[in-house]
């Protein structure tokens, strides 16, 4: 009975001394850890990499391949979605390596990773994670040198501006509904000063939305005209017919 458990016991003590042999990457010396990056990267997870190419750059900070290792990192930090530290490596390797190859490659990530950051959802309504993707492609445009990503720069801007549009909207409205008129003017007032100037579509909706809070003011003669303005303006805009139909109220009744 006995001489059974003897293989078991044998093979459980090997495995326990291999465990021991194992060292955690903040023992490891600089040739360990290169070692054990390189095998990651090699391996069919390259995520193993992580803690040795911490450790590294910590450790080692004068070490010639840095750069090098911060801007591996950095794509594995985007990898696996660890988006903020992907976003800080990126943005500041972009800062510290400006003329490097990599550099304009570095700026378009960071905004990637602080774009999918605007993509999960917030129980408080944050925007600052969308106003920073929209303040680095600014960045990225601005740099004469920055060409290869313009296109996928400008798609990302614009979709971080049509959400913050849509939320001042959203908010315009709900100020209309609570008779709040003051706070529902000044969220139009807002839409035009920093947005309508570089998104034309946007006239048509504010002159809806205008003639929508003049209704709720009960101001007829500012209602009408915006109405018309409206309907001269742009006679096929869906914000026509809606606002066609503010004239069909009882309320409402022009001649």
């Amino acid at each position: 009975m006995i001489k059974k458990f003897i293989p078991i016991l044998i093979l459980t003590a090997l495995m326990s001394g291999c465990a021991k042999q194992q060292k955690e990457p903040e023992n490891m010396s600089l040739e360990e850890l290169r070692e054990r990056i390189t095998t990651a990267l090699d391996s069919k997870k390259p995520q193993y990499a992580i803690e040795p190419l911490e450790q590294v750059i910590l450790k080692y900070p004068e070490h010639q391949d840095l750069a090098e290792y911060k801007i591996i990192l950095a794509d594995l930090y985007l990898k696996v979605g660890r988006l903020e530290e992907a976003y800080k490596l990126f943005k500041n390797y972009t800062k510290y390596y400006p003329s490097d190859k990599r550099a304009e490659e570095s700026h378009y990530k960071s905004v990637l990773s602080k774009f999918y950051q605007t993509l999960k959802l917030s129980k408080n309504c944050d925007d600052s994670d969308t106003q920073k993707t929209i303040s680095r492609c600014k960045d990225y445009l601005a740099n004469q040198y920055f060409t290869q990503y313009k296109s996928d720069i400008r798609d990302i801007q614009y979709t971080c501006e049509r959400r913050l549009i849509d939320k001042e909207i959203y908010v315009f409205n709900t100020y209309v509904r609570k008779g709040k008129f003051r706070s529902a003017q000044n969220r139009l007032d807002y839409l035009k000063e920093h947005y309508l100037p570089n998104h034309n579509f946007l006239e048509a909706q504010l002159l809806f939305l205008e003639s929508k809070l003049a209704k709720e003011q009960k101001n007829t003669e500012l209602c009408k005209e915006k109405i018309e303005q409206l309907a001269n303006n742009f006679p096929d805009s869906q914000y026509t017919r809606q606002a066609q139909g503010l004239l069909t109220t009882k309320r409402f009744i022009f001649v």
